[in-house]
């Protein structure tokens, strides 16, 4: 007897019950468990609920929280390896875009610069223009100018000024990131 209530202590009396359960079952108690902890804060859990029970969409929204608490807490090995887009999972495709984001800046911090790159470019096949494209095109403008071209990552971050528009903490990363190459 836990605080939260009664809970098995082994790991294989979990096994047997789960065993013991037909596939509508243990889906439906997924579910239940993943309505239980959308009040929790613990977005990783929430999306093994959710993708056990079958919500393949909502569990790629909680896998993408929990990849962006973990690169917000220089978590990069976690951010990295949380599942991508492409592993069964229904995000949309601006989750799927996200996901890339916070996997390509994780692989930045790494040191992972190929990976890096092919991820921001997956995300930024989703952003066809405005401000979400020019924070794209600001990260890559800088993984350009140490690895590869100045020319063609001062091109990058003059691209992502323009596609900052009137977003201004996107614009001032923009120019500051141009600035850094100029």
């Amino acid at each position: 007897l836990g605080d939260e209530g009664w809970a098995t202590s082994h790991d294989l009396v979990t096994e047997v019950v789960a065993s013991g359960l037909d596939v509508v079952e243990r889906a439906g108690l997924h579910a239940s468990l993943g309505r239980a902890l959308r009040a929790e804060d613990d977005p990783l859990l929430l999306a093994h609920h959710l993708r056990e029970a079958g919500d393949a969409r909502g569990a790629a929204d909680a896998f993408a929280l929990a990849a962006q608490r973990a690169h917000d807490g220089y978590a990069d090995e976690e951010a990295v390896h949380l599942p991508p887009p492409a592993r069964g999972l229904s995000p949309t495709a601006q989750v799927s875009a996200t996901l890339h984001e916070i996997r390509g800046q994780a692989r930045r911090r790494l040191g992972d610069l190929p990976g890096a790159r092919e991820d921001l470019h997956a995300a930024l096949t989703v952003h066809t223009s405005g401000p979400p494209r020019g924070r794209i095109l600001a990260q890559l403008a800088m993984l350009a100018s140490g690895a590869d071209d100045i020319v063609r990552a001062a091109q990058l971050a003059e691209h992502a000024v323009v596609e900052a528009g009137d977003d201004e903490p996107i614009r001032a990363r923009a120019l500051e990131v141009a600035s850094i190459l100029d």
